[in-house]
């Protein structure tokens, strides 16, 4: 798969995206098959924002077998909650396929909102959540 947007290339070992008002700091990492998403995101496109690193997971799952997703939103509004939906429902299908990938869902202490919906999300698709309180 040759992948090229933004400021990362196949080449690349890893790369960041910084972030915005609207859009969440992002850095994925190819050595270790790892994406990690920190911030607010609240996007009117965000199925296409996100595509590109969302394929970079399905990617590493496909060839690795493995992959780790690192989520710490500090909100976010309805249309990245489709996407995140859409791609954890997208996750199972690597996991029946013994193709699984870590979610690591990332919460600030007290934020008893987005701490239900990392339960949630972990409830609803049986995938490896591991739901983690931070300071």
């Amino acid at each position: 798969m040759t992948t090229s947007f933004g400021n990362f290339t196949d080449s690349q070992q890893s790369a960041s995206w910084d972030d915005t008002k609207k859009t969440p700091f992002i850095v994925y990492n190819k050595i270790h098959s790892k994406l990690s998403i920190k911030g607010h995101s609240f996007l009117e496109n965000a199925d296409s924002y996100y595509q590109p690193f969302i394929s970079l997971i399905y990617h590493d799952l496909t060839e690795k077998g493995a992959a780790t997703v690192e989520l710490q939103f500090e909100s976010f509004g309805p249309k990245t909650a489709k996407v995140l939906f859409k791609f954890f429902e997208n996750l199972r299908y690597f996991k029946v396929r013994k193709k699984a990938a870590r979610i690591i869902w990332k919460y600030e202490a007290g934020d008893d909102n987005l701490m239900e919906m990392g339960e949630a999300f972990s409830d609803l698709f049986d995938l490896d959540f591991e739901l983690r309180e931070v300071d």
